[in-house]
């Protein structure tokens, strides 16, 4: 999945990505749920919430492949 970001949106992407994977084993419900799951939805929140700060990571067009990416 090709992301075409700038540096510092790559970096805040990062930085979101890994928060919400962290706060996400505080859960004990999410941390029950398929990680495939799981891993699929943090990546959509960031790039919803980079979405807020960058208009070019729209997530919505990204779906089909991170749901793809998922399946594999």
């Amino acid at each position: 999945m090709k992301m075409p970001l700038s540096e510092s949106s790559k970096k805040y992407f990062s930085k979101i990505l890994l928060y919400l994977s962290k706060m996400s084993q505080f859960s004990l419900e999410l941390v029950e749920e398929s990680p495939s799951m799981l891993a699929g939805a943090v990546v959509f929140i960031s790039l919803k919430t980079l979405e807020q700060v960058d208009n070019s990571a729209e997530p919505e067009r990204k779906l089909a492949a991170i749901c793809q990416l998922l399946q594999e």
